[in-house]
């Protein structure tokens, strides 16, 4: 039960990104509002530390406390391959290879990691 109850709030954060990403583009909101980014890269850690931590429930992984730093390197991973696919599409906010782009990118990731980060916060609450 618990399982699936996880996997529904997954999904519910995975749809929102979706829908708020949709909107983003539609309505130029990241342009609009300096934070929509910001907003945007720490609701997709949070949906990606959640897919992850439905894996590791799937997987009936025994000590979940011991997987938990995985997760940080999986969103870390999957942030990366987001700001690579910026790069190839040209999409990133500044121009490429500049100090701009740079802190753009610092930035993005330290967002997604701290999505991660308060998943990780809540599992820990949930399983003392």
């Amino acid at each position: 039960m618990q399982n699936i109850k996880v996997s529904a709030y997954t999904l519910l954060v995975l749809l929102s990104v979706l829908i708020f990403h949709i909107l983003g583009m539609a309505e130029h909101l990241y342009i609009r509002f300096w934070f929509y980014d910001i907003f945007m890269h720490i609701l997709g850690g949070i949906g990606i530390a959640m897919s992850v931590y439905c894996v590791i429930l799937f997987l009936k992984r025994d000590n979940i406390k011991n997987d938990l730093w995985k997760m940080l390197l999986l969103v870390l991973a999957a942030g990366l391959s987001w700001e690579l696919f910026e790069v190839y599409f040209n999409i990133a906010g500044s121009r490429l290879w500049t100090t701009p782009y740079y802190i753009d990118t610092v930035k993005d990731l330290i967002n997604d990691m701290i999505g991660a980060i308060i998943v990780i916060f809540i599992i820990k609450k949930q399983i003392k």
